[in-house]
């Protein structure tokens, strides 16, 4: 089967579904490519450029074309030259990443024209999708008005990443369920899972074996609510004084500069730790020299990364993150409570049974429903059988 993956932005050697599903597709014997932009937004006003053409990432052909109308605030483009770069390849399938990019437009219109099967997926979370501009508010409008029907008259199915998303298309966007097929995101068992692991990182680290390491790990931003984190840390550490916090990956300044004041008027400074931004491939050994994750805000792909290393994890409760704890793996707690989050996590520090228990349950609950071997077969069956 021949299929196009078209999006933007694309960011090789990261962990996010282009990265992985793909590739999986072509190691079950498919001609799977991906279509994408010629640049990646990085932050404001800054982007990071790709040479126009052809390219290969983890052996997955990758064709880079020129962007017209770029939208950045909300990561819109228009990719030129797409129809002629698909008609080279003739896909029988298109998997369009995102329900309100533009390239989805272009692959729906492309479908008008050519025998193709289209496909949509959807990764509406619990806290990525905002109508905080006029802008934003004319354009979601006139999506769930005019968009949608003429997607959903072009596409084969839609295919929401996580439960929440699956709820926003069907009752806010009135998309037919029989028109909705669930395709999880994963996560790739060869390199997150205890075997991939260094054995003495936790020592170069400097955590001692009676220490209580609490990671948090992603982008680092203002959604993902690390200062009522670092609240209820404090509450836990002080029944805990072993309880250590290491938050890895990049963190705007300005919020960083917030979280250590808060961590400095705490007196919290001797046992948190900022690693910053680190190789997405050794994220594996950061959740293995840990004992519990914690994820209080957004959804991000790091909370199923960390299950398939076999960590117990905390999160929010959502519809986009709850079900990730639904195999006795995790623990979950209303956002923004405090006093919930300290009690999630002291449940957890205070009983290594119940650790080993969530860790084993973890590791399977990767292996069986969460790697991305699995969900690329899956995503094949989708194709045929839609």
């Amino acid at each position: 089967m021949k299929v196009a993956h078209v999006l933007h932005p694309y960011q090789p050697d990261l962990g996010y579904q282009e990265n992985y599903l793909p590739a999986k597709q072509c190691e079950l014997g498919h001609d799977a490519r991906i279509f994408t932009s010629d640049y990646a937004p990085v932050s404001e006003g800054d982007n990071l450029q790709y040479e126009r053409g052809y390219h290969e990432y983890k052996s997955v052909p990758t064709y880079r074309l020129k962007t017209t109308l770029n939208l950045d605030s909300m990561e819109k483009v228009y990719l030129k030259k797409l129809f002629s770069a698909l008609s080279d390849f003739d896909p029988d399938v298109i998997h369009a990443h995102g329900l309100y990019s533009i390239t989805t437009f272009q692959c729906a219109v492309y479908e008008l024209l050519n025998d193709v099967d289209l496909f949509v997926d959807v990764h509406v979370d619990n806290d990525n999708l905002h109508t905080d501009t006029p802008a934003k508010k004319l354009l979601y409008g006139s999506h769930r008005t005019l968009g949608v029907p003429f997607l959903t008259s072009r596409a084969e199915a839609f295919l929401p990443v996580n439960p929440q998303a699956e709820h926003f298309i069907v009752d806010k966007m009135g998309i037919s369920e029989e028109h909705v097929e669930f395709l999880p995101l994963g996560v790739d068992t060869d390199v997150f899972s205890p075997q991939a692991a260094q054995s003495d990182f936790r020592d170069e680290l400097g955590y001692d074996s009676d220490e209580m390491v609490i990671i948090s790990s992603g982008n680092l931003n203002e959604t993902k609510d690390l200062e009522v984190l670092i609240h209820a840390f404090d509450q836990v550490n002080d029944a805990h004084p072993e309880a250590r916090l290491l938050l890895v990956g990049p963190c705007p300044e300005e919020y960083k500069r917030s979280l250590k004041e808060l961590i400095s008027n705490f007196g919290l400074e001797d046992c948190t730790r900022f690693e910053g931004r680190v190789p997405h491939e050794t994220l594996a050994d950061y959740y293995l020299a840990a004992d519990i994750g914690v994820w209080p805000g957004k959804l991000g792909i790091t909370i199923i990364e960390a299950i398939g290393c076999g960590l117990p994890v905390v999160v929010c409760e959502s519809a986009a993150t709850s079900f990730l704890v639904a195999n006795h793996n995790g623990i979950s707690f209303e956002r923004g409570d405090i006093d919930k989050l300290e009690t999630c996590l002291t449940q957890y520090c205070s009983s290594t049974d119940l650790q080993e228990r969530h860790a084993e349950n973890a590791l399977k609950y990767a292996l069986d429903q969460l790697s991305w071997s699995n969900i690329a077969e899956g995503s094949i069956r989708l194709y045929e059988n839609s």
